[in-house]
């Protein structure tokens, strides 16, 4: 095994039975010095990988595989919870439905439907997008918590990317204050010019806002009446989610 193989070996092993193992036993099981698999706990126990027992020095899996395994049930649980209603939505409205979730600090699209229209809007999954402009960037960072929303806009460089992106810090906060306020984000050519976009928060069985699901497209086709129209659809669809994922009663 190179190094590489030996760190994956033993983050897989920790996950089976008896959960807890001793620098001797990984040794054995990896054909590998006592000392090179000390280094490479060492290393996982600085990162929190791994834990170590005080009393019997074996170590076992630790809060930041933990972390990453609740946003891997988080988010494929979203998808699994949301794809039936994100294509209801598709269906009602032919735009392109997304839903967007954090990546550390950054808002991105994890799931997609595209619209049937010939004109529409391109993303790839994945895709970052900036935390002042764009429904989906918008939406996610209001409903952070009021320390990190201050953080944020404090260290976040602030580009014009149209005539329409928001790039005071003040008024961006006032922004962020009026979406947890409606319910809602709206964005109008803020990112891209020529679209439009429509967020609504998803929340998890505490209440917490763990993702949004979002409809974009060209804005002429989203004029005033498809807007008053599809803002409540949008909303609607968002609690349908929540209530799945045990945040709130589901509504037809």
């Amino acid at each position: 095994m190179n190094s590489t193989e030996k760190v994956l070996y033993i983050l897989k092993r920790l996950g089976d039975p008896p959960y807890e193992f001793s620098v001797t036993e990984l040794a054995k099981e990896i054909d590998c010095v006592k000392s090179g698999v000390f280094k490479i706990m060492s290393d996982l126990l600085n990162t929190g990988f791994v834990i170590q027992d005080t009393v019997t020095k074996k170590y076992s899996i630790g809060t930041t595989m933990y972390r990453l395994g609740c946003i891997y049930s988080e988010q494929k649980g979203i998808w699994n919870a949301g794809e039936e209603i994100a294509k209801e939505l598709a269906n009602l409205v032919l735009e392109t439905v997304s839903i967007g979730v954090m990546d550390g600090k950054d808002p991105i699209i994890a799931y997609r439907i595209e619209s049937p229209h010939g004109v529409r809007l391109h993303g790839k999954l994945g895709t970052k997008f900036p935390i002042y402009a764009g429904a989906v960037g918008k939406l996610l960072t209001a409903y952070q918590s009021s320390d990190a929303v201050e953080a944020l806009v404090q260290n976040t460089p602030l580009i014009k990317k149209t005539d329409h992106t928001i790039v005071d810090p003040e008024m961006l906060l006032k922004e962020y204050a009026s979406i947890r306020a409606q319910g809602y984000a709206l964005s109008e050519e803020e990112n891209c010019v020529g679209a439009y976009g429509i967020a609504a928060p998803i929340r998890d069985g505490l209440g917490k806002v763990i993702a949004c699901i979002c409809i974009a497209g060209p804005i002429h086709r989203f004029t005033l009446e498809k807007r008053s129209e599809w803002i409540p659809l949008v909303v609607a669809a968002a609690d349908k989610i929540s209530a799945r994922m045990g945040g709130g009663n589901e509504t037809k």
